[in-house]
Parts: C-alpha cells; sequence; structure tokens
C-alpha cells in the first residue's frame, strides 16, 4: 500500500461520523435512537445503494425510540447493522463465543447483518480483521464491510462464496493468496484497506476510503 502511493477518494461513499461537534451538539454519547432513525430517514431519501451502521443495538433503551429505529431501517430496505462476536462464560472454567445480537425488531428490519469484530495489537493500533467469524454453534456473519457491499450490489446472501482460490461476491471474483488458517483484513489509519479473507486461505483485496460528514447535519431538527 506504501509503494502504491495515495489513490484518490471515490465521491460515492459517504461517512456519517460520529464526532465531537456532533456530540457537542447532541450531548453525550450514546444519544436516543431517534437521532439515528432520522439520519436513515434522511440518508434514504437520497437514495443510496446501502446504509450500514456501525453501532450496536443490542440493548433495549426507550420503547417509542427503539421503534422509530426499527421502522426506520425497514422502510429504508438496505441498511446493514453491526453485531459482535463475544465470550460468554456459562462458568468460572468455561466460556462460549455467542453473537451479541441486536434487539430482534431491529434484526428482522435489517437487510444484512455484519460483524464489527477488530483486535488490537500490543500498541493499540488495530491492523486486522477476520473477514468471516462464527460462534461455537456455527452461526457466522460476513464482516460489516462485506456484507454493506453484498447489500449494495443487491445480492442474496448465497451470492457470496468462497473458494479455495476465490471470494465470489456475485459476479466480482477476487484472487486469494495462502496465509495461515485465518485470513485477516489489513487496513491503516486512513480508512484504505487490503482485504484478505477469513478461514482456510483466501485474501480479498479493495480499497474503502470516504467523505467524512457529522452526523448532527443529518438529524433534520
Amino acid at each position: 500500500m506504501r509503494s502504491r502511493g495515495i489513490l484518490p477518494e471515490p465521491d460515492d461513499i459517504v461517512i456519517v461520523a460520529i464526532d465531537e461537534s456532533s456530540i457537542a451538539k447532541l450531548g453525550r454519547f450514546p444519544w436516543s435512537r431517534e437521532y439515528t432513525a432520522r439520519v436513515v430517514k434522511s440518508l434514504s431519501a437520497a437514495q443510496p445503494k446501502v446504509i450500514a451502521l456501525d453501532v450496536l443495538y443490542s440493548e433495549p433503551t426507550d420503547e417509542t425510540a427503539d421503534e422509530a429505529l426499527s421502522d426506520a431501517i425497514k422502510k429504508a430496505g438496505n441498511v446493514v447493522i453491526a453485531e459482535q462476536l463475544i465470550e460468554d462464560r456459562e462458568t468460572s472454567e468455561l466460556s462460549r463465543s455467542v453473537w451479541l445480537r441486536s434487539l430482534s425488531a431491529i434484526e428482522a428490519s435489517a437487510a444484512g447483518i455484519g460483524h464489527v469484530n477488530v483486535e488490537a495489537k500490543q500498541d493499540g493500533a488495530a491492523r486486522e480483521l477476520l473477514l468471516r467469524l462464527a460462534d461455537d454453534d456455527g452461526d457466522s456473519r460476513w464482516a460489516l464491510a462485506l456484507e454493506t457491499v453484498r447489500v449494495g450490489d443487491g445480492l442474496n446472501p448465497d451470492e457470496v462464496n468462497e473458494t479455495n482460490r476465490f471470494v465470489r461476491i456475485g459476479t466480482r471474483r477476487r484472487l486469494a493468496f495462502q496465509t495461515e488458517l485465518h485470513r485477516p483484513v489489513y487496513f491503516d489509519d486512513r480508512l484504505r484497506e487490503n482485504c484478505a479473507a477469513s478461514y482456510f486461505s483466501l485474501a480479498l483485496h479493495f480499497r474503502f476510503s470516504a467523505k467524512i460528514e457529522q452526523i448532527s447535519d443529518w438529524c433534520n431538527f
């Protein structure tokens, strides 16, 4: 990536960020989910191919706000939500990997679900993630970025496949190279990613960058 140099920023991807300016305007995070519902409605009105929400909605809050968010996600029809794989310690000696799932109404309303597990190194920097993760029952999730591509391309879940040499997303085919047991996704702090797939051996290469806007600008007060 260093030898490749800086690539031009695409004009069709936008990050609506939870930044300091938005926190100053809307108050301490987490905010009411009615704010997120407003953002989803505003974004949906612009007719994007897909909307990805990189926030966990696993705990209930105000019932009205939770319903507003699930309704906005359902009406948009192209929203991908985030879930996280965690260790659930059943006893002091045994733990299980389970999904920290979204509220059932939000999960049922989403067009896709992607994992957001990122492992930090000893220096605190996050440089890789696994493209696919599964819990101890074999229930798997693709990474949020890949699931966002799938939904944006209008593909069914079974149209994303792994082979010994490729990850195939619809008609897109990405050549892989041999790695260890896991296939990590590598990225730098400029959100420019080199993706290597999870499970057995594949690597999927693509770039992600974006214009960044404040979430408060999309709340439509």
